[in-house]
C-alpha cells in the first residue's frame, strides 16, 4: 500500500474574501483566505502574481506538497496540484508569499496526523 505524505498548514490571521471565490476566474489574493472554505476541493490563488491551484481542505488547510512514500527523485515544482495524484511542491515564488503562517501539518492519506507544530519555520524549501 502506498503511503502519501502531505503538506498543509493554515494561518493565523482572519480575513474576508473580497468577493474572491477561489476559482480560476477569482482566484484568492491572500493565502489567509482560504481560512473562509468549508467544503474542501481544489483552489485557485494568485499571491503578488504567483499564480497556483491546490487543494485546501474544509479546515482551511492549504496544500503545498505531496510526495508519494515509494516515489524516488527530487520533487518537481510545480503550480498546480490538478489532482490527489500529483507529486511536487509549490515554485518558491508562491511559497515566499504566504505570510502568517500558524501551523504545520503533515499526515498520510489515512487520514493520520504524524507530525504537527506551530512552529512556522517549518516552511523552508
Amino acid at each position: 500500500m502506498k503511503k502519501h505524505l502531505l503538506l498543509f498548514f493554515t494561518i493565523s490571521i482572519a480575513t474576508t474574501s473580497f468577493g474572491q471565490s477561489g476559482t480560476v476566474g477569482s482566484p484568492y489574493t491572500s493565502i489567509g483566505q482560504a481560512r473562509n472554505v468549508t467544503t474542501a476541493g481544489f483552489y485557485f490563488f494568485n499571491l503578488n502574481g504567483n499564480p497556483f491551484n491546490t487543494y485546501v481542505d474544509d479546515n482551511g488547510y492549504v496544500q503545498i506538497i505531496r510526495d508519494f512514500g515509494t516515489a524516488t527523485g527530487d520533487l518537481p515544482t510545480t503550480s498546480s496540484f490538478p489532482s490527489t495524484n500529483t507529486r511536487g511542491i509549490l515554485p518558491t515564488a508562491a511559497l515566499s508569499n504566504m505570510n502568517n503562517i500558524k501551523e504545520v501539518r503533515i499526515s498520510t492519506t489515512t487520514g493520520n496526523t504524524d507530525f504537527y507544530s506551530t512552529d512556522a519555520t517549518m516552511i523552508s524549501r
